[in-house]
């Protein structure tokens, strides 16, 4: 009885700790208004390590907040030497959207890919459900491109995650929020 108990408050005292972390990290990106709706680039991943990620990804963590008539457009480069890379939408305490209804997260394999100056990329565009896959709502800059929808199932913000796995001379994602037209 004795281990059962330690065992039940040290999981408890996990689970606490974890939700506290996760609520903590998305106070944090929701109030740095500088990089809302970016991917900024944080050099020192320690603070990720720390929370038991791994060394072999590169991580992007931050905070998107869009109106109902607003994209997210994400562009990354992809470099020669990439074994993974994945960008997924979550709410404000990093849990992963509904997955099973919406397509909130693309990675490596299952991208559709472009070209920009020779060079392999992704485009990944973040909307409201009614724009999602309809392409001529895009700005015209954009419309020619082969884009990855990806759905805010309902949420009009909340984090998202972009990285990169095992992975060499990368060049960090761009962002960039553009009106959708009806």
């Amino acid at each position: 009885p004795k281990q059962v108990d330690e065992a039940l408050s040290s999981a408890a005292s996990l689970v606490f700790g974890a939700g506290l972390m996760f609520s903590n990290w998305g106070n944090r990106m929701r109030n740095d208004k500088e990089n809302l709706n970016k991917l900024p680039v944080l050099e020192d991943q320690t603070v990720y390590m720390k929370a038991g990620g791994d060394p072999n990804i590169f991580y992007y963590h931050s905070y998107y907040e869009l109106k109902k008539d607003e994209a997210l457009i994400i562009k990354a480069v992809i470099p020669k030497k990439c074994f993974f890379w994945n960008f997924q939408l979550n709410n404000h305490w990093m849990e992963s959207l509904d997955y099973c209804f919406f397509p909130i997260h693309i990675n490596s394999e299952r991208a559709k890919y472009d070209t920009d100056n020779g060079n392999k990329c992704v485009y990944i565009v973040v909307s409201n459900d009614e724009y999602v896959n309809k392409q001529n709502t895009l700005p015209k800059k954009y419309r020619d491109f082969k884009v990855n929808w990806l759905n805010t199932a309902y949420h009009n913000k909340g984090t998202m995650l972009f990285r990169w796995l095992c992975t060499e001379d990368y060049q960090h994602p761009t962002t960039e929020v553009v009106k959708l037209v009806s």
